[in-house]
């Protein structure tokens, strides 16, 4: 028997620790830069180029759909189908072996290539209720990858889109499924990685009246904005059938995916921390366009704080901001994704989206795709740092950069979604800063003596920037003009 050391083609399972997650033979921590490529397993799309693109472009992880969720095509579900019969006709009591040997294969190319895949298993949509049908899918889920070193599973309580038969599973029903799927795994040597993203395109707001958003508001316009906190998109707000329960507590759940859109700020792991002691990253948030901009029909959130222009029009912005202040609130970081129609089609000539295919190629030539770009050097750098998640504490409360009044509660809207982001690492005199505007920072606390490191995540690009001298006040960078980084050590 030969026993091959651990290397960065070894690097064991991908395992929890604690607030991170971990490769088990080499110790190093794992930072989430995804791209969504839902329907890779499609007949018509070659998924080993879009691998490849992947690879090359310094992504990490791979989101994707073991089966599509469209009940019609062209949404792909016969094109991906993982049982007998069809979707308008299921069989549940046996298993396209075609189609999983074509996962398998997926799988095993995206381990020899480092990827990890966040792999969403669609079980409360084909099979919503406890039964024998799911209890056979699920045990054979088990069977089939369950060994498989680089999987994070995903179940959307998201509660959207079409569901078998009309059937809207019930918050019990949901933690049932999450039951059942633990006991599916029963007797493997690892705790499967199973994470749930809450209610799709829940805003901040969704505990208010518009009469109550409207007069916030105002006072937002007039300089008077209240302390009030922002809600939605919560694992602990029971709101209706139709939005996500309170998943607190369950032994299941070991890993948090947030369904985003515009909290660049980090607001919804900042939100979801006191309550849970899990891995938590941003698996999806807006989509860059082919025309290299990132857009959506709700607004609201960049309207109220005057950030449309800036947001919209440069993606590389929107997602170098997103994934440091994710990373800086704790978080594991995000996935990135593309909007339009590619250069793909189905077996019926239809056009299919660029988020099934997970490749830029897009059917009117323009092939938009930048915003992934800086986020690979922002990763680089923390772990470079070697930071660990673990011993993060964020406190948003301590830094200003003029965006923001002061508060005590870090989820207030008074500190809002211009805000610069700070952590401390606990224990020791080390500081994290981010502010994503070229303006000075006012930040509390900081002792004498430390060194000062700036970086710019535009580039890659590290420079000194001397020492503390025990002020409040710290310039910036005179090297570039952009967001920066600074480190205090």
């Amino acid at each position: 028997m030969e026993v091959e050391p651990p290397s960065s083609r070894n690097q064991g399972r991908l395992v929890r620790n604690g607030r991170a997650l971990r490769w088990e033979n080499t110790g190093e921590q794992f930072l989430v830069m995804g791209q969504t490529a839902y329907a890779i397993a499609h007949r018509n799309i070659p998924w080993q180029s879009v691998l490849s693109w992947i690879e090359a472009n310094g992504f990490t992880l791979v989101r994707m759909d073991l089966v599509c969720t469209g009940f019609k095509d062209p949404d792909g579900m016969t094109d991906t189908w993982l049982w007998g019969g069809t979707p308008g006709n299921p069989d549940f009591s046996r298993f396209n072996l075609a189609q999983w040997d074509k996962l398998d294969a997926i799988f095993l190319d995206g381990l020899a290539r480092g990827l990890v895949f966040e792999v969403g298993a669609k079980i409360a949509q084909h099979l919503p209720t406890p039964g024998p049908n799911r209890t056979r899918y699920l045990r054979y889920l088990a069977a089939r990858v369950g060994a498989y070193p680089h999987i994070i599973f995903l179940e959307d309580f998201e509660i959207s889109g079409p569901m078998r038969g009309g059937i809207v599973p019930h918050h019990e029903d949901l933690q049932s499924l999450g039951a059942d799927f633990s006991a599916a795994f029963q007797g493997y040597p690892y705790k499967p990685l199973l994470g749930v993203h809450p209610h799709r395109n829940a805003t901040y707001y969704d505990d208010r009246s518009a009469g109550s958003r409207l007069v916030n508001h105002l006072l937002h316009l007039l300089g008077m904005a209240s302390d009030r906190l922002f809600f939605g998109e919560l694992h602990y707000h029971r709101v209706s059938r139709e939005t996500s329960g309170d998943f607190r507590g369950q032994k299941w759940l070991t890993i948090g995916i947030f369904h985003e859109r515009w909290k660049m700020e980090g607001y919804g792991i900042l939100q979801h921390r006191p309550h849970f002691d899990v891995p938590m990253y941003v698996g999806e948030a807006v989509y860059e366009n082919t025309d290299h901009t990132v857009g959506h029909s709700v607004t609201a959130e960049l309207d109220e704080a005057g950030l449309r222009h800036e947001v919209i029009s440069n993606p590389r912005f929107y997602y170098r901001r997103y994934v440091v202040s994710v990373i800086l609130s704790g978080g594991l970081g995000m996935t990135y994704g593309l909007q339009g129609l590619s250069a793909y089609r189905d077996d019926q000539n239809t056009v299919l989206k660029r988020y099934a295919t997970g490749h830029p190629a897009s059917q009117d030539g323009k092939h938009g795709a930048e915003g992934y770009k800086d986020m690979r050097k922002v990763l680089a750098y923390f772990r470079a740092k070697r930071l660990d998640l673990n011993t993060l504490d964020p406190d948003d409360t301590r830094i200003n950069n003029g965006f923001s009044s002061a508060s005590s509660n870090v989820l207030s809207r008074r500190i809002g979604l211009k805000r610069a982001k700070f952590a401390r690492v606990h224990g020791c005199e080390e500081y994290y800063a981010y502010n994503p505007y070229h303006t000075d920072l006012t930040i509390t606390g900081i002792p004498a003596g430390l060194s000062i490191e700036v970086f710019n995540p535009q580039t890659g690009a590290v420079y000194p920037g001397g020492q503390t001298n025990g002020s409040t006040r710290f310039s910036r960078p005179s090297e570039f003009a952009g967001d920066y980084v600074l480190h205090l050590s």
